[in-house]
């Protein structure tokens, strides 16, 4: 297959913004010079690239970029602790929350990206209260994107993701009279498939609103849980995390129990 993005100007590639080159670095496109001088800034940790996006070095969606770039620095410093890593976060004000928001939306549309181990990582990097308000408002963007576009497209959207046999196993939920309590209790026990359900919502008559007040409270549990259990790790309280990581898992594999019980 012929790669095309040799045919792009460079500012469109994929690394045309910044990228992580071999001595441990942060290369930034200079947007100050491009396109009369291809210069580039090297930001060796996250003070540097976050004074590089002050200065207007890079610019337009580049900020995001940059941001995202950073944290991969910032985690492959060896000697990184959870509190360099906050602070690298933090340096970042805005774009910092931007671009996890960016990733949390992503993850509800594109089904096949587990959300778990992006919850745990906005505990770790923001906090709880912070990465809790993240997540939640990532899941609800995303949640109302899919929901209409499989109002568009229908079950040709779904089968993106989903094979018919999956999409079958939900039938109970379109059939039942009790089905907005049952999507609730779906949605509510842990490692009952969310993501799937986000996408078949579409396919039943239930309104847009009714359908994101009850995902988004449904859900609050689950990932409360995760960033509770992100910020333990980020605080060094490593017995209390695990504690939370085993508790959420036992539950997790009961409440999978469950659901096979009564999709069945």
């Amino acid at each position: 297959m012929t790669d095309i993005a040799k045919y792009l100007p460079p500012i469109l590639r994929h690394d045309g913004v910044c990228f992580l080159n071999g001595d441990g670095a942060l290369a930034v496109r200079d947007r100050r010079a491009y396109p009369f001088e291809d210069k580039w800034v090297l930001c060796r940790d996250f003070r540097e690239a976050a004074a590089a996006i002050r200065a207007m070095v890079t610019q337009g969606g580049g900020p995001l970029e940059v941001s995202l770039q950073t944290l991969r620095l910032c985690a492959r410093e060896r000697d990184a602790s959870p509190e360099l890593f906050r602070a690298c976060v933090d340096d970042h004000g805005i774009w910092g929350n931007l671009a996890f928001l960016g990733m949390m939306f992503l993850q509800v549309v594109i089904a096949i990206i587990p959300g778990e181990p992006l919850e745990i990582g906005a505990g770790y990097a923001f906090g709880f209260w912070e990465g809790t308000l993240l997540c939640m408002l990532g899941i609800f963007l995303g949640s109302a994107v899919v929901f209409l576009l499989v109002r568009r497209f229908g079950t040709h959207l779904v089968e993106v993701f989903f094979d018919k046999e999956k999409i079958r196993s939900l039938k109970f939920l379109q059939e039942s009279k009790k089905r907005d309590l049952l999507i609730f209790l779906v949605m509510f026990i842990p490692g009952t498939p969310k993501d799937l359900l986000s996408y078949f919502a579409g396919l039943t008559d239930i309104k847009l609103g009714r359908w994101l007040l009850i995902t988004t409270v449904a859900r609050i549990p689950s990932v409360v849980t995760s960033t509770v259990g992100g910020n333990a790790v980020g605080e060094q309280n490593y017995l209390f995390a695990i504690l939370v990581f085993a508790a959420t898992l036992a539950v997790s594999g009961l409440g999978l129990w469950i659901y096979q019980r009564i999709s069945r």
